[in-house]
């Protein structure tokens, strides 16, 4: 996987995927074994090769795969605990719709910030 983001030329993009795939990893592991959920073997070289060969619609394929199943595998271990869950979207691209309907919940401008003229000190 580091050989993989090895290949984006982004520092800050390849960082933030060797971050977040150890997350991931982290996160498999202690669902199987704290509930016994494990996963099928990661299609890495299938996303190396799309990597290596500038293929960008099968490289956002494969990466939207492998997220639409951890995405499954982290619901089956909250179904069950008391926490309630929304309906999983059957495709990743009824999941990326979803998405487009959300708001960023940060306001759009931050707040002026306050003068201290006159202030006593």
């Amino acid at each position: 996987m580091v050989l993989v983001a090895q290949a984006v030329a982004a520092p800050r993009i390849r960082g933030w995927l060797i971050d977040t795939w150890e997350l991931c990893l982290r996160a498999d592991r202690h669902l199987e074994q704290c509930f016994g959920i494990s996963r099928e073997a990661l299609p890495l070289p299938g996303l190396a090769v799309a990597v290596a060969d500038g293929d960008a619609p099968a490289t956002t394929a494969l990466l939207e795969q492998m997220r639409h199943a951890f995405d499954l595998r982290v619901s089956r271990a909250l179904a069950r605990s008391a926490t309630p869950l929304l309906v999983a979207p059957e495709s990743p691209q009824q999941a990326r719709r979803g998405m487009a309907h959300t708001t960023d919940p940060r306001p759009e401008t931050a707040p002026k910030p306050r003068s201290t003229k006159g202030d006593p000190a």
